[in-house]
């Protein structure tokens, strides 16, 4: 045992995570979509900093927002290489239990820091081993590090948030967190894992009241989930997981789905949180090359947005910029420049579902 302590503890670095894609009913809405997605995959160790709360960067909004039906099973993709380059599963010794949160705002450029938090999922230790290992035996399929947590969203119903009652169809920041304890015999050694979404909850009424928590402020250095012997022979048992119960629903709703749906602007190809946008038309050679130039001037920006799940997608986008030049240098030795590119499908990316 103390050897493979040892042994674990000299890799553990390599082991790092994050969520790097949200899939809704099996559907990935591609790698880095929708995610506050974190510079690196480092584990935070601070409670009490703000970080905790949706990693570094992570008070920051993103471009894209995912829709989300009450009653759909959401499911995060968790990865130790983000970009999906190596397989390399969530390390044995990384054991701890996994959570999920949301709070409602009222945009996305709202401080998600304090009250308003629920939990709506979590899991600890049962039948011999730590959630995160089950994570990691559901590896399967084409990539062993495509270890994921799902839970059904059923938001049929009304919540009484921050004093106001407010219909659940709304926006919602998302939460997902896994706690490592390989180095939680100490206190402050616990390692956390957090990674937040953006999603668009459509419901269909109903009331709720869900209690919700602090962030800081949720849980404590010494709770005993948090400083825990995770080497101990034997374990300290029944574990008690960080934070508050789940919200269980009382009520369910019923009805028609709540609010209009949102327009969705048009996005030929998309990497993350970038989403391109058709270029303009021309009637001449000179306003082809001003096309092509926008283009190349995007893919600029999708190279430099980029985070660390990946530049799929700019790559894409730059062959469709490579495409856009020689048509130009084509229809100006034809002198047939008028109109517009030939169009593409829209394209979406992730390393679960390569091509979509």
């Amino acid at each position: 045992m103390r050897f493979f302590y040892f042994a674990v503890l000299a890799s553990s670095a390599a082991a790092h995570h994050l969520i790097s894609s949200m899939s809704v009913s099996g559907r990935s809405f591609g790698d880095g979509t929708c995610l506050r997605v974190p510079p690196n995959t480092d584990p935070l160790l601070s409670l009490t900093d703000k970080s905790i709360v949706c990693n570094i960067g992570g008070d920051r909004a993103v471009g894209r927002i995912c829709d989300v039906d009450a009653g759909q099973e959401i499911t995060f993709t968790w990865r130790t290489w983000p970009d999906g380059s190596r397989n390399d599963p969530i390390a044995e010794s990384h054991q701890g239990p996994c959570a999920v949160y949301m709070k409602q705002v009222n945009s996305f450029s709202d401080s998600i820091d304090g009250d308003g938090w629920f939990k709506i999922w979590h899991e600890g230790y049962a039948n011999g081993m730590f959630c995160a290992q089950r994570l990691r035996r559901n590896g399967g399929g084409t990539s062993r590090s495509r270890c994921v947590y799902s839970h059904p969203l059923i938001f049929n119903r009304k919540l009484m948030l921050q004093n106001a009652n407010i219909g659940c169809s709304g926006e919602y920041v998302v939460r997902g967190e896994m706690l490592a304890l390989h180095q939680a015999q100490n206190i402050g050694g616990a390692q956390w894992y957090v990674t937040c979404g953006q999603l668009h909850v459509y419901s269909t009424g109903g009331d709720a009241r869900p209690p919700t928590v602090s962030i800081p402020g949720y849980t404590t250095p010494d709770h005993p989930g948090v400083h825990y012997n995770m080497w101990a022979q034997p374990l300290s048992l029944p574990y008690r997981i960080p934070g508050p119960e789940p919200y269980v629903p009382t009520s369910a709703g019923g009805g028609p789905r709540q609010g209009p749906v949102r327009p969705q602007p048009p996005c030929p190809v998309s990497n993350a949180n970038w989403c391109s946008r058709p270029v303009p038309g021309f009637s001449d050679e000179v306003g082809c090359y001003r096309s092509s130039a926008d283009c190349w001037a995007q893919l600029d920006i999708c190279y430099k947005e980029a985070p660390v799940t990946g530049n799929k997608g700019c790559k894409v986008w730059e062959n469709t910029c490579e495409r856009y030049k020689a048509h130009c240098l084509k229809c100006g030795a034809e002198r047939n420049c008028n109109g517009g590119f030939p169009g593409r499908r829209v394209r979406r990316f992730s390393m679960d579902e390569k091509k979509l």
